[in-house]
């Protein structure tokens, strides 16, 4: 399991080619931009309930945005990496 705030890696080709060969559960926690140290721990803390819950039920790999309110996105990570590759961004 990641935990990141960089939103930015959906745009990583390097990225999202690693996660697709991987086993990992990748979470964009968008609320924890601009938060202090410890604001950061809490955003992780009151997310790790809902982590746990997509992790126990999604087969990896798989990635989700989790929104300033709690809001859960998948990330369609193989149809970006598929639009890469017909770009040739790969």
């Amino acid at each position: 399991v990641t935990i990141t705030g960089d939103n930015a890696t959906t745009k990583s080709p390097l990225f999202l080619q690693r996660l697709a060969d991987s086993q990992a559960y990748v979470f964009i926690l968008l609320a924890l931009n601009g938060l202090s140290a410890g604001g950061k721990a809490q955003c992780i803390i009151d997310s790790y309930p809902r982590i746990i819950e997509l992790v126990s039920v999604n087969k990896p790999p798989a990635l989700w945005r989790i929104g300033k309110h709690g809001v859960v996105h998948p990330v369609e990570f193989e149809s970006i990496l598929q639009r890469m590759r017909k770009n040739q961004r790969l």
